[in-house]
C-alpha cells in the first residue's frame, strides 16, 4: 500500500509522520476510522483517531468502529456478506446519514 520511500510509516498511515501543521490541512470535518479487534494495525488506527482529535485538524469529529475478533482485512476473508461485514457497513452508513442530518 505505502511501498518506496516511506513504507509503513508513510504519513497516510501513521499520524505521527506527518507534521503538525498539515493536520491543519485535511479536506474533511468528520473522520471514521475502522479496524478489527485482532488486527495488526489496531493500536495504529487508535493512534490514528486519537492524533486526529488533538491536532490542529478542527475537524467536528474523529470516530473509531472497531470489529471485534476480526483480523487483518477480515473483510476479504468473511466475505461482504458476513455478519461482521454487514456490521461494519452499518457503522458506516450511519455515520455518513449523522453527517447529512447535521447539515
Amino acid at each position: 500500500m505505502c511501498a518506496g520511500r516511506y513504507g509503513i510509516d508513510h504519513p497516510s498511515i501513521n499520524p505521527l509522520a506527518a507534521p503538525a501543521k498539515e493536520w491543519a490541512m485535511l479536506g474533511c470535518r468528520r473522520a471514521l476510522v475502522t479496524v478489527a479487534e485482532l488486527d495488526t494495525m489496531r493500536d495504529r488506527a487508535r493512534l490514528y483517531v486519537e492524533t486526529l482529535r488533538g491536532s490542529a485538524w478542527g475537524g467536528e469529529e474523529a470516530a473509531l468502529y472497531e470489529t471485534s475478533g476480526g483480523g487483518h482485512v477480515y473483510l476479504l476473508e468473511d466475505g461482504a456478506g458476513g455478519d461482521k461485514a454487514k456490521a461494519e457497513l452499518d457503522a458506516v452508513v450511519s455515520f455518513i446519514k449523522r453527517s447529512r442530518a447535521a447539515t
